[in-house]
């Protein structure tokens, strides 16, 4: 079960390596992932979010996206009887069934694409 997070540590360690003007960077682009229940095989989605000029601005509009979904998130937690996980940037949901969904918010360059080569 630890293998899907620990990917995606290592997916973040080679992204911050590349996060340099060698990289050639020239917008910061916000994309939210949500991973419907991944220790099964279900689905994921990538959404961009909205693109800024400087990863200053990014990560600033990263924090208020993170806390506006935790706080709708809160909201239902009650009445579907879930369990939340959050840290900056990330929202774990446990279900009352034990299914999960993991969303993430990544502030990344505009050459990256989450998703692997198209």
């Amino acid at each position: 079960m630890i293998q899907r997070p620990l990917s995606m540590l290592v997916f973040l360690v080679c992204l911050v390596a590349c996060v340099s003007p060698v990289c050639g960077a020239t917008a910061w682009v916000l994309r939210e992932h949500v991973e419907f229940d991944p220790f099964s095989g279900s689905k994921d989605k990538w959404e961009v979010q909205t693109a800024f000029d400087t990863h200053p601005q990014c990560e600033a509009m990263l924090q208020h996206a993170w806390k506006t979904r935790l706080d709708t998130i809160k909201g239902n937690a009650e009445r579907f009887g879930s369990t939340i996980k959050s840290t900056p940037g990330f929202i774990g949901v446990t279900f009352k069934d034990g299914t999960l969904t993991m969303t993430t918010f990544l502030c990344l360059p505009d050459t990256i694409d989450p998703r692997g080569p198209r």
